[in-house]
């Protein structure tokens, strides 16, 4: 990959890396190719420039979805919050702490020091986390999130799932979708509970 003025190719053409960074993700989230390859692809060529410590300060100032957070803090009242992302551990749960988010689990794909440079281990499967919660006696009725091709796995295994605003051709007839304000979360919740 030959990066050079803050550009690079893609397909043929000269993008910048903010929009190499974009496209490689959607690209992912719409399973046009693989989550893996999209997440390694994009982490390996933040490692060109950024160290950890300096992704972390960029995560601080992504905004969350319009109503996650209040969404959030009404449903950890009566509800486990576990959060099972595709994305870097470490950035993840820095994302959750610096917007007073508490979690009771985490999973995420990890990162490691290989030959003095960061590599990513892809969290492949999503639908692993969510049968080993439950297997966990308080873990018995899930309710999944997502929004792209790689939490399909979860709707697979959750008992109940939600879309946030999926990306074209995931969502099928009858299934449950909020949009990019997730504020109704917690009604929806309480809607399922009343069908359990």
């Amino acid at each position: 990959r030959y990066i050079a003025n803050n550009q690079t190719m893609l397909d043929g053409r000269t993008v910048t890396m903010q929009e190499y960074m974009r496209e490689i993700t959607q690209r992912g989230m719409r399973g046009e190719i693989p989550f893996d390859e999209s997440l390694k692809s994009r982490f390996g060529m933040a490692c060109e420039f950024l160290t950890l410590e300096e992704m972390k300060r960029i995560v601080e100032r992504i905004p969350l979805r319009k109503g996650a957070k209040e969404a959030l803090q009404q449903i950890e009242r009566g509800y486990d919050i576990c959060v099972v992302s595709g994305g870097v551990y470490e950035l993840v749960d820095h994302c959750l702490a610096v917007n007073g988010i508490g979690v009771d689990y985490l999973a995420a794909s990890g990162i490691k020091t290989v030959k003095g440079k960061l590599e990513v281990f892809p969290l492949m499967d999503k639908s692993t986390p969510i049968e080993q919660l439950k297997r966990k006696s308080r873990y018995d009725y899930v309710v999944a999130m997502g929004d792209g091709a790689n939490d399909a796995a979860m709707k697979k295994v959750s008992n109940r799932f939600i879309w946030i605003n999926p990306k074209d051709g995931l969502q099928q007839k009858d299934d449950k979708v909020l949009g990019d304000d997730i504020s109704m979360l917690p009604n929806m919740l309480r809607d399922f509970t009343k069908t359990i």
